[in-house]
């Protein structure tokens, strides 16, 4: 049996600029790739007709899944798999073969009854890849170590505890999480913490199953740090553009959707196939979600790199509490867009070779319970714990994070928490990034603003200061 494919298809949108021609997209101008109601009910009807599963509808796209072969024939293009030498292809799952890029238009060969119909008004289709989750698969190799957990000493570095006893918890506040699932281990059913069910995305399957274990990990940070914030997951299948759908989706509606994954960009300019997810992470934010993203372990990770979002970068603390860029965390300046920095903000990340940092629940006997085990002991395969970090967990830290800030100022903006992270962080001044960017006084290619600081962003919203961890 063919292995089944995801795309995203854009429906012609009503801006008549394709989505795939666009220039950057942001949630001024997302909505002129929003799609007529009509136009998108007969790109479902066909798009079934023709024997494709229709998984998500969106305004500014449809996830689909069907066999490479329905798409050659639909399509009369032969889908390969990239020349693993092919630098421009690096991260690609499919091509088409004889347009050499994941998307195709009316104007690239295409049988030209299944895209140019004018009742069916496609203006392309873009074959989805699988992104990075930026933890840490490997097990780590030394025997004594420093490190964190998320039930004491990462509330206590991130200076959240003051925040937690002036009764601010992250209460009220829906975190959306879009990662490889979530499995109820007794990390969490031991506590009162606010779960709500996990929804599926697109290509999804066994929706209490955390099969990687990598999502059920990345929860523990966010708790850490908001320990009353409502949670919930979608299970993340191929495609990951059609699970931001879904997160934008869920009811209750989120204030914050946390992203600890990325794909490798290294272009002046985004890739075509990368347009439908930038719309709609777009989409998003015009709605009022604030989108957090990782920024990496070495890469330049996309959708950080957009403008709009909060991209989270790591910072490792010493025995002796002193903070420095961390070496396996990315920090560089975007080529894509002018003048971006990436991280705004840090949060904690270990040091390389393996990033082992911060001890964290996990689904028993996952893959990565199996293969991110401590040498020294605290850890073992099967036992439902990893020692790890990477900016995936900074990115769930700084969510965390938000999700306080939201409950003190219910009005904050996703520009406004961007900002008052910005302007309360502890400045990181040494240290060198995984890209090699140095950390300096205020504002840097390696940390962007610094190291998150819940008891001072915190203390700003209510007109008072921080010293030292404490409310003044």
């Amino acid at each position: 049996m063919d292995e089944l494919i995801y795309a995203q298809v854009s429906p012609r949108s009503q801006g008549l600029i394709s989505l795939f021609d666009a220039p950057v997209i942001h949630s001024k101008n997302v909505m002129q790739f929003h799609s007529n109601k009509e136009i998108i009910q007969a790109v479902v009807k066909h798009l079934s007709k023709l024997g494709f599963e229709v998984l998500v509808v969106s305004p500014i796209t449809l996830t689909i899944r069907g066999s490479k072969e329905l798409y050659e024939r639909t399509f009369g293009q032969n889908i390969v798999k990239p020349d693993p030498e092919d630098k421009e292809r690096v991260g690609t799952d499919y091509i088409f073969k004889e347009t050499g890029s994941p998307v195709l238009r009316p104007s690239g060969g295409s049988n030209e009854k299944s895209l140019n119909d004018a009742d069916i008004l496609i203006e392309g289709i873009a074959l989805s890849s699988d992104p990075s989750l930026y933890g840490n698969p490997n097990p780590p190799i030394i025997p004594n170590y420093w490190y964190l957990t998320p039930d004491y000493s990462l509330p206590l570095a991130l200076q959240a505890n003051s925040v937690h006893l002036a009764g601010i918890k992250g209460k009220g506040i829906e975190v959306v999480m879009v990662d490889t699932g979530f499995e109820p281990v007794s990390y969490y059913t031991q506590r009162s913490f606010n779960i709500r069910p996990s929804i599926l995305g697109p290509g999804a399957t066994h929706v209490g199953i955390d099969e990687n274990g990598h999502g059920t990990a990345m929860a523990a940070c966010v708790l850490a740090a908001a320990p009353e914030a409502s949670i919930r997951m979608v299970k993340r299948g191929k495609d990951f553009t059609g699970a931001i759908h879904e997160a934008i989706k869920a009811s209750p509606k989120p204030r914050i959707i946390s992203c600890s994954w990325g794909h490798d960009i290294i272009y002046n300019t985004l890739p075509p196939e990368y347009k439908p997810l930038e719309a709609a992470v777009a989409e998003a934010i015009r709605q009022g979600i604030t989108m957090i993203f990782a920024a990496g372990n070495g890469d330049k990770a996309f959708p950080a790199q957009m403008p709009e979002v909060i991209a989270v970068g790591g910072v490792y603390m010493q025995k002796n509490m002193h903070v420095l860029a961390s070496n396996y965390a990315s920090g560089y300046r975007s080529a894509i867009y002018p003048n971006r920095i990436v991280p705004d903000i840090c949060g904690y990340v270990g040091q390389k070779p393996d990033a082992t940092f911060i001890l964290l629940p996990t689904a028993d006997g996952s893959e990565l319970d199996q293969l991110n085990h401590h040498a020294f002991g605290s850890t073992s395969p099967n036992d439902g714990w990893i020692m790890a970090s990477g900016t995936s967990a900074a990115a769930a830290q700084v969510a965390g994070v938000c999700a306080l800030l939201l409950q003190a100022d219910p009005s904050l903006t996703s520009r406004g928490l961007k900002q008052l992270l910005g302007q309360t962080a502890l400045d990181v001044t040494s240290g060198v990034s995984a890209l090699g960017t140095r950390a300096s006084y205020n504002l840097d290619l390696a940390t962007g603003y610094g190291l998150v600081n819940a008891c001072a962003a915190y203390s700003k919203i209510i007109g008072k200061t921080c010293v030292n961890g404490q409310i003044q």
